[in-house]
């Protein structure tokens, strides 16, 4: 099982009197009943939300009980990361738990493997910086522009010349249809300029986003590629031995800032360049491209 060497974590809800533990079991203590403990098969869904965590369980000693725990909890940041390592490390065992993580950077840990990367293996330390993942948004969303702008420009053209054409009849048809083509073009252009500058806007914001969902987008983070996979793991639960193998990737965008590594359409891991030299950098897009191609990615 992948993290299963993460400590422990215990988490107080004073206002409750009630402590969460997270580890081989996840268990509840109230002062006033005795503890329950449950196996992570027992877990019914867990709900990562904003500011609390819901977890549903059932077993045969009693019907379904969401309980929640506020975020605010956790002593520490990492106490909090480490715990959210355990269960989805615990998830991949138990794939029929409904789970609905927040918004994050970092690939949900119910994507990885026991693995030990080999010695000819990449390995970096460091945090996200708000400027490469804005720039890297940006890059990424004009790489799909060209598509967005004839989806777009195509029929808001297509409908203003109709609109043209059916509500301006004093001239012949012949004499002025190229005056409204090109009318037509230009508020399709105005149009698709108006939606571009939108997403460029939502792009560059999108740091704040992570930002205000994921602690772990500021905390320090270990960096892997290697022969078997690749990792994107806070510091504090990584131990050298969780790895995403090639399979859970297609392919791969390289910008000014980032290597990203998609499923399809998704991303699974996006890696600081900076973090690594510069001659060391296209070794690894090569490193990277090569894996990839050698499954038909």
């Amino acid at each position: 099982m992948a993290f299963e060497s993460v400590p422990g974590v215990k988490v107080t809800v004073r206002s409750e009197n009630r402590v969460f533990v997270f580890g081989d079991y996840f268990a509840v203590y109230d002062a006033s009943v005795n503890p329950e403990i449950y196996n992570w098969s027992d877990v019914v869904f867990i709900h990562d939300k904003l500011d609390e965590i819901i977890i549903g369980t059932i077993d045969d000693r009693s019907p379904e009980q969401p309980y929640t725990l506020p975020k605010a909890a956790f002593a520490d940041t990492r106490d909090y990361l480490a715990a959210r390592a355990i269960w989805e490390g615990q998830l991949a065992l138990n794939p029929k738990v409904v789970y609905k993580k927040g918004l994050r950077i970092l690939p949900p840990k119910t994507k990885y493997k026991n693995s030990d990367p080999d010695e000819s293996a990449y390995v970096a330390t460091g945090a996200y910086t708000e400027q490469e993942i804005n720039n890297s948004n940006v890059t990424l969303m004009n790489t799909k522009s060209f598509s967005y702008v004839f989806a777009i420009l195509l029929p808001v053209s297509l409908a203003f010349f109709i609109l043209l054409c059916t509500t301006i009849k004093q001239w012949a048809f012949s004499e002025v249809w190229y005056k409204y083509l090109a009318i037509a073009v230009l508020s399709g252009g105005i149009v698709t300029m108006f939606v571009y500058i939108v997403r460029v806007i939502f792009a560059i914001n999108i740091y704040s986003r992570y930002f205000k969902h994921d602690p772990a987008t500021v905390e320090p983070i270990t960096f892997v590629i290697c022969e078997d996979g690749f990792a994107a793991v806070e510091s504090n639960v990584y131990t050298f031995s969780d790895i995403i193998k090639w399979e859970e990737a297609t392919q791969f965008v390289e910008t000014g800032y980032m290597f990203i590594i998609f499923r399809d359409k998704n991303s699974v891991t996006w890696i600081p360049k900076r973090l690594f030299p510069a001659e060391a950098q296209r070794k690894i897009s090569d490193y990277i491209t090569t894996h990839l191609a050698g499954l038909g990615g």
